[in-house]
């Protein structure tokens, strides 16, 4: 049978067009960096001859597959590192380190921190209740477990964030098709092996931690740990 649609069709079909377009504009924003997430529209993109974090704990440090910088023009900078693909089952991670002029306070919660990643806006994933202590060499973290569904192929992981207001700010997360590789006490060590390239960098980075901010690397369940939120609660610290 021919004939034209009939209205409803065609309204059907506007509308789901104008949420492909809308998608697509959100997905390829020019605020959003390729490295990982959505930093605010004063963060501009810095270009970088070398690497400025590296890791040297494999397999991430064969997986690298970008490193980002941006600049605020208060002069903070903000660094990033990405190794691996949630769509692969090698391990993957994306870490962020941010070195601030000034402490900036804590805004957000832990996962509103977490779902400005760029992985974690396209697949599907789930929150574990559990919340844990970290300890590294950048300070004090907080972290939670998550499973993850990309591309069919589960994964789990751990992410994390600096609660406290300091000059360096810490968040990424670190996945793993094995769950014993990805305890929070091995993620916290697995950040321990980021670094900053230049060793000046690294020195002005460590030298902006308070006094006993660095502790060796391990975690804790947290007492009395809280189900963790949804990822649609925009909940602030």
């Amino acid at each position: 049978m021919t004939g034209k649609p009939s209205i409803s069709r065609r309204v059907i079909a506007a509308v789901a067009t104008v949420i492909c377009i809308v998608v697509i504009k959100l997905y390829l924003h020019p605020s959003i960096p390729k490295a990982s997430a959505a930093e605010p529209t004063d963060w501009v993109e810095e270009k970088r001859n070398q690497p400025v974090l590296t890791i040297d704990e494999p397999p991430f440090s064969m997986e690298v597959s970008s490193n980002t910088s941006y600049k605020h023009p208060n002069g903070s900078l903000s660094d990033w590192i990405v190794a691996g693909s949630l769509a692969a089952e090698a391990p993957n991670l994306t870490i962020m380190i941010s070195r601030q002029t000034q402490p900036e306070p804590i805004r957000y919660s832990l996962v509103r921190n977490l779902e400005d990643l760029s992985e974690l806006k396209l697949t599907r994933h789930r929150y574990k209740p559990f919340y844990y202590a970290m300890t590294t060499r950048y300070g004090d973290l907080r972290g939670v477990t998550l499973d993850v569904n990309a591309d069919g192929l589960q994964k789990f992981c751990v992410g994390f964030h600096k609660p406290v207001s300091n000059r360096i700010f810490v968040k990424g997360i670190v996945c793993s098709a094995n769950k014993s590789d990805v305890t929070p006490e091995k993620v916290a060590c697995i950040i321990d092996h980021v670094r900053f390239a230049n060793p000046q960098d690294e020195q002005a980075a460590l030298s902006s931690l308070s006094d006993g901010d660095a502790k060796p690397c391990g975690a804790k369940l947290m007492n009395g740990t809280q189900p963790a939120p949804s990822p649609e609660s925009k909940q602030t610290l």
